[in-house]
């Protein structure tokens, strides 16, 4: 459980910013130190009934194209953060550099002919891009604001998201 508190030792938040600080090591670690996970994720979720799981919402029509404020004066832009869970494989927290790889591997082959999944520029991890993707890929990514963005919290780097940086992170 050391691993998984870490990151809120090292960076407890502040008044006005409440963070979790706890990261699961796999998916495992939710029934192991479900004394320690069920009160935190009832704290952000409210009465998360017990053995529940997580149910998304793939419906992309769902997905609108609103402007939330028109005026910009109070939202300026909004900010998607996508995380993967392969069963079998430990999260980001946990993982090792070849499960990071593997992790590469089959998410690559799933978006494989699509033009959507390049190697960070830097990364040797992906065979058939190495040294990753070129500096004009990388500028255009920015720009759609579709590019990984290396970690830089103290929370997010306190939980070792940042390890081996940009290696697999295709």
């Amino acid at each position: 459980v050391g691993q998984c508190i870490k990151p809120g030792i090292d960076c407890p938040g502040h008044e006005l910013l409440k963070v979790a600080g706890l990261f699961a090591g796999d998916e495992d670690s939710y029934q192991l130190f479900h004394c320690v996970f069920g009160p935190v994720i009832n704290a952000l979720h409210g009465d998360w009934p017990e053995g529940s799981s997580f149910m998304g919402d793939d419906n992309i029509a769902k997905i609108s194209n609103t402007m939330v404020d028109p005026t910009g004066r109070y939202a300026l832009s909004a900010v998607m953060d996508v995380r993967r869970n392969f069963s079998g494989l430990r999260f980001p927290s946990c993982c090792s550099n070849e499960e990071r790889r593997e992790v590469e591997r089959v998410a690559a082959a799933a978006l494989s002919g699509t033009g959507v999944s390049l190697p960070l520029r830097g990364s040797e991890s992906h065979l058939a891009t190495p040294g990753g993707m070129s500096p004009h890929q990388e500028k255009h990514l920015r720009g759609l604001g579709t590019l990984f963005s290396e970690p830089d919290s103290k929370l997010r780097l306190a939980a070792g998201l940042g390890r081996n940086w940009p290696d697999a992170r295709g």
